[in-house]
C-alpha cells in the first residue's frame, strides 16, 4: 500500500519529535532500535502493510493521513490515523477526520465528517462510523445522510451493507425528493433499485397534499410512491383512500386500487381502480364504480368511467346506471353512455344518456335513443323514438319533454307526431294522435292532455257498470283528454267541430281499429330497475 508523500514527511517529523522530547526516557535504547523503528514505519508506508491472515475480507488500504500512530497492545494491532484520512476498499472510499484501523480484524472506527463514497452514485455521511471490512457492513451515527443523486435520506443511525447496497434505520428517518418529504420510524433503502421502504407512522408531505400510511415503497429514480397498505391522502380539495396503487410525485399521476375512494364534497367516487392525473384534472375509474353527488342527489354506477375536473364532468359506460332521487322516489336510467357535468354558469348540473336509453321510476318508465336533463329548469328531454309509459298510458312522439316541479312530474310536451294509447281490454286500444300534445299532472298523476293540430282518436266507451258498449272514432283538430290513474283515458272533449262516428262495439270495423302509425310497445317497457341492465 502506498502512502502519500506529505503523510510520510509528517509521520517522520512526528516520530523524530517524539524521540527528541523523550530522549531521557529512551537513552537506554540503542541507536539500532530507534533506526529499526523508523525503518519499520517507513517500510509500512512504502509497502502497504497487509492485515493478518485471519482477515477474510479485502484489506482496507490507507490512502492518506496527516498523522499515523502504530500500537500493539494485548495482541491488538492498531493504526491510529488523524487529519484528512482517506481509506479505500475496492470501489468504496472512506473520508474522515480520525480513524482507528484495527489491522487484524480489518475494522475501522471513524469520527468527524465521515463520508463513504461507493462508486459514483452512493454517498453516505455521518459523525461516527463502525465499518467491518470483512462483511463490508457499516454502522453510522449522528446526523447521518445518504444521497443517490435523486434523493436525500437523513436519520440518526443507519446500518448500510456495501455488499448488497442495502441500508436500514430503526429510529426514525426522512427522505427528501424534490418537493416530497417522506418520514417514518423505520426504513429500508435498496441502492441497486433506488427503492426505499418506509414502515410505521409513514408521512409524505407535499405542498399540494399530505399522505399517511403504515407501509410505503418509494422509488427515488422515478419519484413514485407505491401503496402497499391502507393509505389516506388529504388535500384542500380532495381526500383519497386506497389499499394499493402508486403515485408519481413528479408528474402528479396516480392509480388507486383496492377499495379506492375519492371524496370531493359533495361528490364521492368509489371503484376497484381509479387512475388520476392531478395536473390535468383527469381520471379513469374501472370496475364496480359508484359515484355520488349528494348535493344534486345523483348517483352513478358502472364498470368504466372518466372524470374531467374542468366542468366537473363524469362519463360512464359498461352497464352504466344513473340514479336520481325525485320526491323521495328514485329514478333509474341506463344507456350505452351516461354523463354529467356542470353548465357554463357552474351552478347547475346537466345529465346526458346516449343510445339504448331506458328509464324506470315507480310512476313513469321510458325508452329512447338519448336523454338530456338540466337541473336549471328541471326538464328531461327525450330524443329519437322516445316512448314513455305513465300509469296505463303509452306516449310517443319525435321529441318528449318532461318538466318537474318540486321533484315531481308537473307536465310533459310531446312534439311532432304525438301519439297516446292505452289498453282498454284485450285487443282493444284507446288511441289519440295529433301534431303536438301537452300533458298536465296532478299529485304526480297524469290528469289531462291537450291535443293541438291534426287530432284523431279512437275511444272505447263504457257504461256506468264498466261494460263497453261502443267505439267512438273522431277527427278533430284540437281536443282534450282526461285520464284516470287506474283506467287510462276517461273521456275526451272535442274543442272544434269533430267528424265523429259512434259504432256499436259489435259493428266496429276491425280495419279501422288502429290509427296510422299505431304500435304497441309494451314489451319494451321496463318493469323494474333490474330490467334496465338486461
Amino acid at each position: 500500500m502506498t502512502f502519500s508523500l506529505s503523510g510520510m514527511w509528517c509521520l517522520t517529523s512526528y516520530v523524530l519529535c517524539v524521540v527528541k522530547k523523550n530522549i531521557s526516557r529512551v537513552v537506554s535504547q540503542s541507536l539500532f532500535t530507534l533506526c529499526y523503528s523508523l525503518l519499520t514505519i517507513f517500510s509500512y508506508a512504502q509497502t502497504r502493510v497487509q492485515p493478518a491472515s485471519q482477515s477474510s475480507g479485502e484489506p482496507i488500504q490507507i490512502i492518506n493521513a496527516d498523522e499515523l500512530q502504530y500500537s500493539e497492545t494485548g495482541g491488538v494491532k492498531l493504526r491510529k490515523l488523524t487529519g484528512n484520512v482517506q481509506l479505500k476498499q475496492n470501489d468504496v472510499i472512506l473520508f474522515c477526520n480520525q480513524a482507528d484501523y484495527f489491522l487484524d480484524e480489518n475494522v475501522v472506527d471513524a469520527t468527524g465528517s465521515v463520508h463513504i463514497k461507493q462508486s459514483d452514485t452512493i454517498n453516505v455521511y455521518g459523525d461516527f462510523l463502525h465499518y467491518d471490512g470483512n462483511t463490508k457492513k457499516a454502522n453510522l451515527k449522528g446526523k447521518v445522510r445518504l444521497t443517490d443523486s435523486h434523493a436525500v435520506l437523513t436519520t440518526d443511525q443507519l446500518d448500510y451493507d456495501l455488499n448488497t447496497r442495502v441500508g436500514n434505520y430503526f429510529q426514525g428517518g426522512k427522505l427528501v425528493s424534490d418537493q416530497a418529504v417522506l418520514t417514518s420510524k423505520r426504513g429500508y433503502y435498496f441502492a441497486s433499485t433506488s427503492d426505499v421502504y418506509f414502515k410505521q407512522n409513514v408521512l409524505l408531505k407535499h405542498p399540494e397534499y399530505t399522505l399517511t400510511t403504515d407501509t410505503l415503497k418509494f422509488n427515488t429514480l422515478s419519484k413514485t410512491a407505491f401503496f402497499v397498505s391502507p393509505t389516506n391522502i388529504h388535500s384542500d380539495s380532495i381526500d383519497i383512500y386506497c389499499e394499493g396503487g402508486y403515485y408519481n410525485t413528479e408528474f402528479d399521476i396516480a392509480q388507486f386500487e383496492k377499495n379506492a375512494v375519492l371524496k370531493k364534497p359533495p361528490q364521492t367516487l368509489k371503484a376497484d381502480t381509479i387512475y388520476y392525473e392531478r395536473l390535468k384534472g383527469f381520471g379513469i375509474a374501472r370496475s364496480n364504480i359508484h359515484w355520488a353527488d349528494t348535493g344534486s342527489k345523483i348517483f352513478l354506477q358502472g364498470n368504466y368511467a372518466q372524470y374531467y375536473e374542468n366542468g366537473d364532468r363524469v362519463l360512464a359506460t359498461q352497464h352504466a346506471l344513473l340514479i336520481s332521487v325525485l320526491d323521495n322516489d328514485s329514478m333509474f336510467m341506463t344507456g350505452d353512455t351516461l354523463s354529467s357535468y356542470l353548465d357554463t354558469s357552474g351552478n347547475f348540473r346537466r345529465l346526458f344518456a346516449y343510445h339504448h336509453v331506458k328509464i324506470f321510476k315507480s310512476d313513469m318508465q321510458g325508452v329512447c335513443d338519448s336523454v338530456a336533463f338540466s337541473f336549471k329548469d328541471s326538464t328531461f328531454r327525450l330524443f329519437r323514438n322516445p316512448v314513455l309509459w305513465v300509469d296505463k298510458n303509452q306516449l310517443k312522439a319525435d321529441t318528449i319533454n318532461v318538466f318537474l316541479r318540486d321533484n315531481k312530474i308537473d307536465k310533459l310536451n310531446m312534439i311532432q307526431n304525438a301519439f297516446a294509447a292505452n289498453l282498454a281490454d284485450t285487443g282493444m286500444y284507446n288511441q289519440v294522435k295529433g301534431r303536438n300534445m301537452y300533458g298536465y299532472f296532478k299529485d304526480g298523476n297524469l290528469d289531462h292532455m291537450d291535443v293541438i293540430g291534426n287530432g284523431e282518436s279512437i275511444y272505447y266507451a263504457e257504461d256506468d257498470e264498466g261494460a263497453f258498449f261502443g267505439v267512438n272514432k273522431a277527427v278533430c283538430s284540437n281536443m282534450v283528454l282526461y285520464f284516470d290513474s287506474t283506467r287510462g283515458v276517461q273521456r275526451i272533449y272535442f274543442i272544434t267541430e269533430p267528424d265523429a262516428t259512434l259504432y256499436p262495439l259489435s259493428q266496429f270495423p276491425k280495419e279501422e281499429s288502429r290509427l296510422r302509425n299505431f304500435v304497441w310497445l309494451e314489451s319494451l317497457r321496463p318493469k323494474s330497475k333490474e330490467d334496465l341492465l338486461k
